[in-house]
This record gives structure tokens, sequence and C-alpha cells, in this order.
């Protein structure tokens, strides 16, 4: 994968906007990062186009927070799950906390997660070779995405 090209695409006195252009073979994939400059708080917006088969599109945010259990919101509840278990299902959010630190990852796209130690890797998209299991059908997930 080439390295991903990174430009400043506005600074004000509230927050600068980063934005990083790569791709992955017939792929690209534009995030914009807002970093707010008052409070610790980080908005990634993607816009993916996909054109993979048989593949899955994760982002993957390294931290130093250590501990056993993240929490993650399902349907109606909440629940606590133990890291280095393999991808699991996950709602519109996820911490991970330390007890002195803590990570927050507000989702609006599909859900699942993976943590590992201290890094988190959320799939953004999945090609199945078939979504429907007709042979007919072209795989899933192609073409433009934005979270």
């Amino acid at each position: 994968m080439p390295a991903p090209a990174v430009r400043v695409v506005g600074s004000g006195p509230l927050a600068v906007v980063v934005e990083s252009v790569m791709s992955y073979k017939r792929s690209v994939a534009r995030l914009r990062y807002t970093f707010c400059r008052r409070h610790p708080h980080i908005d990634i917006e993607l816009l993916l186009n996909w054109n993979e088969r048989r593949r899955a599109a994760q982002l993957e945010l390294s931290t130093s927070i250590g501990g056993g259990c993240y929490e993650v919101e399902i349907p109606h509840a909440t629940v606590r799950r133990p890291r280095n278990n393999g991808e699991e299902p996950m709602g519109r959010w996820l911490t991970l906390t330390d007890g002195e630190r803590a990570l927050a990852l507000v989702n609006d796209g599909p859900g699942g997660v993976e943590v590992t130690g201290g890094v988190v890797r959320q799939t953004l998209v999945r090609s199945a070779t078939y979504c429907s299991g007709n042979d007919a059908v072209e795989p899933g997930y192609q073409g433009e995405h934005m979270d």
C-alpha cells in the first residue's frame, strides 16, 4: 500500500481538519480527522470507494490503554467483553478504559469490532462473495460508503 497523502484542509480557533487519502488495490479511502483544540475529542469521517472481493476494510486505533474488558452497546443493553477474543458484534458505541484514561468509539456504520490489547479494530465494510447465496448476484458492499 502506498504512503497516504496527508494535508491540512482547515484550521481555525476551534479545530484543525486533516485529510488523508490512501488506496488499496482497486479501492480508495478518504479520511478526515477533526481535532478539537479545547476538547479531547477527534471526529473521523470516512468516504470509502470499496471495490475488493473477499476482503474486509477495518479502521485500526492503537492506544496505550490497558485493562481486561471493554464495553459495547448491543440491542437494548450493554455488555462487557474480554479483550483478545476475536471480532464481536457492536452497536453504536464502544468504551475502553483502564480506570484513568478512556476511549469512546461512536459509530453510525455496521458493527463489528475486535479489541486486542490496546488496539481497537472496527470493521467498516466486508465484501462477502455473494450476499444472498445466489451465484448470479454480484459481491456485496461494492462501491461508495460514507461513515
